[in-house]
C-alpha cells in the first residue's frame, strides 16, 4: 500500500491554519468595531437623556420657551461626545409639544462613523442615532427651599398673579430637616437647592415665624444675585393649627403653589397653583396617583 508523504499532510493543515487565522482575524474586526458601535450608541443615548430632560425644563409657558429649551438641550450635550469622549456632535433635533402634558423629543445623530475594520470590508454602518423624550409631571418627592405661604384669613384664595404685603406677611420657614440636632443655616438653603427627598404629599408640618424682613432680604439678595433666572418658587399653602409657641406653629400642607420673586422693590407675587401650565418646575421623585401632588419635574418618558 502506498503511503502519503508526511510533507503533504502539513500542507494541507498549513491551508487549513491560515483560513483559520484570516477567518478569526474577521471575526476579530467585527468585534472590535461592534463595540465601538455600542460604545458610541451609548454616548449618544447619554447625550439624547440629557438633552430632553434640560430642554423639558424650560418648557413653563413664559415667552421664548422653546427657544430656551433648545438652547439649554445643546448646551448640554456640548459637554459630551462620541467614540470614547474623543469627537463632538453637531448634529441633533427637537420636537415640542407645548400643550399639558409638555414634553421634548431630543434626537441625536452622528453620521460620520468611520471604524476602521469593518469600513475596510466595505461595511458602511450610515447613521447612528439616539432618541429620548423627557415631559413634565408632578412630583412624590421634591427639592424645594424651606419656605411656606400660609393660607389668607377666612380661607379666602390670593389673587392670580397679584402681589401684596399681605402675602410677604405670611411667608413662613418652614423646618425640613431630619435631624434637628444642627443648627439650621436658613441662608445657606436659599442661596442653594434647598432640601430634596422631601414628600409632597398633604400632611402636618412644622414652620417657624421669623421677621419679614429676614425672609424677603435671604429670598431677593441671595437667591437672585447668585442666579436671576432662579426667581420662580414651588412652597406648600399651610393652614394654621396648632401653636406650639410664640414663634412656631403645626400647620397642614393643603396645596403646592408658585411664587415669583420680583426683581424690583423686594415684591413677591403669587402666581397660582403648581402643575400643568405652572411656571415653578423643580427637580425630584415624579410618579401617579394621590401622593403625587407636588410641583411638576422633568422624567424620561422614552
Amino acid at each position: 500500500m502506498k503511503k502519503v508523504p508526511r510533507s503533504s499532510q502539513s500542507g494541507v493543515f498549513t491551508v487549513i491554519t491560515a483560513f483559520a487565522s484570516v477567518f478569526l482575524v474577521l471575526l476579530l474586526a467585527f468585534v472590535v468595531d461592534l463595540s465601538r458601535i455600542l460604545v458610541i450608541k451609548g454616548e449618544l443615548q447619554t447625550m439624547a437623556d440629557t438633552c430632553a430632560l434640560a430642554a423639558v425644563v424650560e418648557l413653563n409657558g413664559k415667552l421664548g420657551e422653546t427657544t430656551r429649551g433648545t438652547s439649554a438641550g445643546k448646551k448640554v450635550v456640548s459637554f459630551n461626545k462620541k467614540n470614547f469622549q474623543s469627537e463632538s456632535i453637531s448634529i441633533f433635533s427637537f420636537t415640542f409639544r407645548t400643550t399639558n402634558p409638555k414634553r421634548v423629543t431630543c434626537t441625536v445623530t452622528s453620521s460620520d462613523n468611520n471604524f476602521f475594520f469593518l469600513n475596510n470590508f466595505g461595511y458602511d454602518f450610515g447613521t447612528i442615532n439616539a432618541v429620548a423624550t423627557g415631559e413634565l409631571k408632578p412630583t412624590l418627592k421634591a427639592c424645594v427651599l424651606p419656605i411656606a405661604l400660609k393660607k389668607r384669613s377666612g380661607n379666602a384664595d390670593y389673587a392670580v398673579n397679584t402681589q401684596s404685603d399681605e402675602i410677604k406677611s405670611n411667608l413662613r420657614i418652614w423646618d425640613l430637616r431630619y435631624d434637628r440636632s444642627e443648627p439650621f443655616d436658613f441662608r445657606s438653603f436659599i442661596e442653594g437647592y434647598g432640601f430634596c427627598e422631601i414628600q409632597t404629599k398633604y400632611r402636618d408640618i412644622f414652620v417657624e415665624l421669623l421677621p419679614n424682613s429676614y425672609l424677603i432680604d435671604s429670598l431677593n439678595i441671595r437667591r437672585t444675585s447668585s442666579n436671576p433666572s432662579r426667581l420662580f418658587l414651588s412652597v406648600p399653602l399651610v393652614s394654621s393649627m396648632t401653636p406650639i409657641n410664640v414663634n412656631s406653629e403645626n400647620s397642614k400642607i393643603e396645596k403646592w403653589v408658585c411664587l415669583e420673586l420680583k426683581s424690583t422693590n423686594m415684591d413677591i407675587a403669587y402666581v397660582g397653583l403648581v402643575g400643568f401650565g405652572s411656571p415653578c418646575i423643580t427637580m425630584g421623585l415624579t410618579g401617579t396617583g394621590v401622593d403625587a401632588v407636588g410641583p411638576m419635574a422633568p422624567v424620561l418618558t422614552r
